[in-house]
């Protein structure tokens, strides 16, 4: 007798065959669109449709990052960049916010290199622009990145660079007030804590000049200089400075994903 369950199989298979049955592969938009699990417009024209598919592209892609699936967030992250960038043109102010989530990306990664990149290109376009203030937001990412690259410079390095930008550039230049904190905390590990203070207020001074109290690189050096404080006995400032310096992380959840800054949360 046959099998019952064989002779379905079979008609099933022969319908198939009769009607003509292909699999096609999956294109790689496809794939990207269910990596990314918003369905895709076949065409975005509009300023504001742009932006809305963008955004719905943006916050899909945070969910992702914050669960670490950065291969998703990715994915995310590049189709916002891509509907802002064909709608709206290269040097739209809108890109920043797709570029930054992208830098940030990389910043998680420590695929630094990359993340100045992006910064970059986000200076570039708001280079143009009349508002200074969102140009030296992402300038202290930039600073920041810099930093990071840079922390197994010497004593003597940092030192020479702060005299090339005295003798030849602007003393004040964003990349001394870098050199100033990597200065400080080398001072702090050979518990010189005079000198430390002294170089954290010098770069204290000079990032505020761009970035304001309220960025992420200023609170990490807000960060780093109440623990100078905290070793001179001057733990009450120190433990104001502290919470001020957390308080400007809660801000930036996507930072704290970040080696960066993630090392003054878990002290």
């Amino acid at each position: 007798m046959i099998n019952k369950s064989y002779l379905i199989l079979m008609l099933f298979i022969t319908t198939l065959l009769s009607q003509g049955c292909s699999v096609s592969p999956v294109s790689s938009q496809q794939n990207e669109q269910y990596l990314c699990e918003v369905s895709r417009p076949t065409k975005v024209s509009d300023t504001n449709s742009a932006e809305l598919m963008s955004s719905l592209y943006d916050t899909e892609g945070d969910k992702h990052f914050f669960k670490k699936h950065y291969k998703k967030a990715s994915t995310c992250y590049i189709l916002g960049l891509n509907i802002r960038t064909q709608t709206l043109g290269l040097k739209d102010k809108s890109l920043a916010k797709s570029l930054y989530n992208i830098a940030t990306l990389h910043e998680a990664k420590e695929e630094y290199d990359e993340a100045q990149k992006s910064y970059r290109k986000v200076l570039n376009i708001l280079r143009s622009q009349q508002k200074t203030e969102k140009f030296n937001e992402f300038l202290g990412y930039l600073a920041a990145i810099h930093y990071q690259k840079t922390a197994t410079n010497t004593e003597k390095q940092l030192k020479n660079t702060l005299l090339a930008f005295k003798q030849l550039h602007n003393p004040r230049n964003i990349r001394a007030g870098v050199a100033h904190h990597h200065l400080a905390n080398i001072y702090l590990e050979q518990k010189d804590v005079l000198k430390a203070i002294v170089s954290f207020k010098l770069s204290l001074s000079i990032i505020q000049q761009y970035t304001g109290r309220n960025h992420p690189y200023y609170a990490l050096l807000l960060y780093d200089y109440s623990n100078a404080l905290s070793l001179s006995n001057k733990k009450e400032l120190s433990i104001k400075l502290k919470n001020q310096a957390t308080l400007t992380f809660n801000h930036y959840p996507k930072k704290l994903h970040s080696k960066l800054y993630k090392k003054a949360i878990n002290e």
